[in-house]
């Protein structure tokens, strides 16, 4: 997407609005990463979400993107604040 700017971590950037959440907008007022699924990767399925890979709202690279229903949507950002909090958790055993 030419509104974008790659990163050292891989994201691809948007780089002009955004949402209140956090997510790219686009002009029309869709979802830049929903857009850049769907012009690179192939069309949307009714109802599956977008899931960001890198877990960051403003990438719009297509290898970060992937279709996942609601269900495992949930579960995806569960496991991932779950493994957050074991990190930190761990991280403050070894500052004790």
């Amino acid at each position: 997407m030419m509104l974008s700017a790659l990163t050292a971590g891989g994201c691809r950037m948007w780089q002009a609005g955004f949402f209140t959440s956090g997510y790219g907008e686009m002009g029309d007022g869709r979802y830049a990463h929903r857009a850049a699924y769907e012009a690179f990767v192939g069309p949307l399925v009714a109802k599956m979400h977008i899931h960001h890979l890198c877990f960051n709202r403003g990438c719009v690279e297509p290898t970060h993107l992937v279709q996942l229903t609601p269900k495992a949507h949930g579960a995806a950002h569960r496991k991932a604040r779950l493994k957050e909090r074991r990190s930190v958790k761990t991280e403050l055993e070894v500052q004790w």
